[in-house]
């Protein structure tokens, strides 16, 4: 579900991960699993985490492929078979917590040799950068984009002309 140009997972979870983490419990037998994702209820495979949280989407639930579902105690019994109901009384908050161990956040190395390799990226005509401008690899600038003091273009970032 996340951007691969901006987050890459650092590593699998595993499920004694998960629920150490969230405190969430596992309805039934604990398998040794761990999981490389997250997505939506729709878009969910085997080895991706999802939650529920609003009947809204009971349907979605009912129909998902995903390997582990937070949800509230109450909708255990809709989670399909072969999927891991992880209880708990906040399913959104346990999602977003196992979300964060899977991509932490994002530190940019700027030591000098990383810095602005115009081979890294592309710039459309007509760029203005100001000083202390960097521009990080995979990172597209349209043109007639004007690039402020000390301004950092993370990776896979697209700006400007429609970017």
């Amino acid at each position: 579900m996340a951007d691969v140009r901006f987050y890459k997972p650092v590593k699998e979870i595993t499920l004694q991960d998960i629920c150490t983490l969230t405190k969430a419990e596992v309805k039934g037998h604990m398998e040794s699993m761990s999981f490389k994702d997250v997505a939506t209820l729709k878009n969910a495979s085997p080895k991706d985490i999802s939650f529920f949280h609003n009947k809204k989407y009971l349907d979605d639930l009912k129909a998902t492929k995903a390997g582990l579902i937070f949800c509230a105690p109450e909708f255990a019994k809709d989670v399909p078979k072969g999927t891991i109901a992880c209880v708990t009384d906040s399913p959104y908050r346990a999602f977003a917590m196992t979300a964060m161990a899977l991509y932490p956040t994002i530190e940019h190395d700027l030591f000098p040799s990383q810095k602005d390799d115009p081979l890294t990226y592309t710039l459309g005509d007509n760029v203005l950068r100001a000083s202390g401008v960097v521009i990080m690899p995979g990172a597209k600038i349209g043109s007639g984009t004007k690039l402020g003091p000390n301004c950092v273009i993370g990776p896979g970032v697209e700006i400007g002309e429609n970017g």
